[in-house]
């Protein structure tokens, strides 16, 4: 399975010495509160984490090291942008390059969205060599089981309103985009006008 670290961008609103309350922005649009142990990273105790907030004016990233079960969730503050990237929970296939997937923030919060696949077209599943690709993707997502990873180009949907988006298997092999790409089922597409 992909690397998968839940990092999101946060306002930390309070913080007291021994945790912090903060706002975070899970992604699609939601968000998220929760009472929160802060860290910096290399600098032990709470005085680099207030400065560091300090600095910032309360935003930052947070890259969150725990956060199930009956404690309070643990982060570390970071620099520089979130990676976008969620793991999924579920992903059917409505055709060879559009998926409806359900989103798993942490924090037991979930998102459903339909997807498309960025930076190709596959022929309309109506279509006899679009209903194969259809199914070769649908064979695709079930052989990669838990662990599926969906990166986005944020706040970037095409004109259907979809998401773009590339899907990473549990096998650490080339993304489902790549895959479609390469085996010659899908062609490059950039939003443009179709050939």
């Amino acid at each position: 399975m992909p690397d998968h670290d839940l990092i999101y961008r946060a306002r930390v609103l309070h913080a007291p010495k021994y945790g912090a309350t903060a706002h975070l922005d899970l992604g699609f649009g939601v968000h998220h509160s929760t009472r929160i142990h802060l860290s910096a990273p290399g600098r032990p105790g709470w005085r680099p984490v207030r400065e560091w907030l300090e600095e910032r004016g309360g935003n930052t990233l947070l890259r969150i090291q725990s956060c199930g079960g009956r404690s309070r969730p643990r982060a570390e503050v970071l620099d520089g942008e979130p990676p976008y990237s969620y793991l999924l929970r579920e992903a059917v296939v409505v055709d060879g390059d559009t998926l409806q997937v359900e989103v798993m923030f942490g924090f037991g919060v979930t998102f459903s969205t339909r997807v498309r696949l960025a930076g190709l077209n596959v022929e309309e599943k109506n279509t006899p060599r679009g209903a194969e690709v259809a199914d070769w993707v649908r064979s695709w997502v079930e052989a990669q089981g838990f662990g599926l990873v969906m990166s986005t180009v944020k706040d970037r949907r095409e004109k259907y309103g979809r998401l773009l988006a590339t899907l990473h298997g549990s096998d650490g092999g080339p993304s489902l985009n790549e895959a479609l790409l390469a085996g010659g089922m899908a062609r490059p597409y950039d939003g443009g006008r179709r050939s």
